[in-house]
């Protein structure tokens, strides 16, 4: 008889959901826009300025995760520039003359 019930609640234990192992969604928004802004670099001065201009914008808007469902992470290091013109002038949320 003990080793039926004894069996019965080692089966009940192993077989129950864990939820303990999830991580909270909070951790996971910012592992995804760490992730965002971090995977696939190139660390040119252009792709910098776009980045922090960028991370600016989701504080304000959070749109990364959104982004991330519709089309999936950016390739930071594919960046295409036009060379003739670059970014002159960078200040706060403002980007003057930066064609990226």
């Amino acid at each position: 008889m003990w080793l039926f019930i004894i069996s019965f609640l080692i089966i009940h234990v192993l077989c129950s959901k864990a939820d303990y192992y999830i991580t909270p969604e909070k951790n996971n928004f910012s592992l995804l826009e760490e992730r965002f802004f971090s995977d696939h670099r190139a660390n040119t001065s252009t792709e910098l300025l776009l980045i922090r201009f960028l991370e600016k914008e989701n504080q304000k808007n959070s749109f990364v995760e959104q982004t991330v469902k519709q089309i999936g992470f950016p390739r930071w290091n594919k960046i295409m520039t036009n060379p003739s013109q670059s970014i002159t002038h960078f200040q706060g949320n403002n980007m003057e003359d930066g064609n990226i």
